[in-house]
């Protein structure tokens, strides 16, 4: 894909391996509208909406970005 073909040219640019050893990780909530589709209440986020999970590198490239399904209980 061209986004990991760039990511791999900007890390070798900045002296580092193409292939990242280290990432950081962090997770959001928003809320959605109704016609959003499903949405489902995860008790330790304490919040309705989608959750959103974002990977960077230690340079603040982007490795991967999620948004799970819900899950009905």
């Amino acid at each position: 894909m061209i986004i990991n073909a760039l990511r791999d040219a900007v890390r070798e640019l900045a002296g580092r391996d193409a292939d990242p050893s280290v990432a950081c990780i962090d997770s959001q909530t928003a809320k959605t509208a109704d016609q959003g589709g499903e949405v489902g209440y995860d008790g330790g986020k304490r919040a309705n909406g989608r959750k959103c999970h974002i990977v960077t590198d230690v340079l603040g490239l982007l490795l991967l970005v999620t948004v799970p399904a819900s899950r009905k209980g």
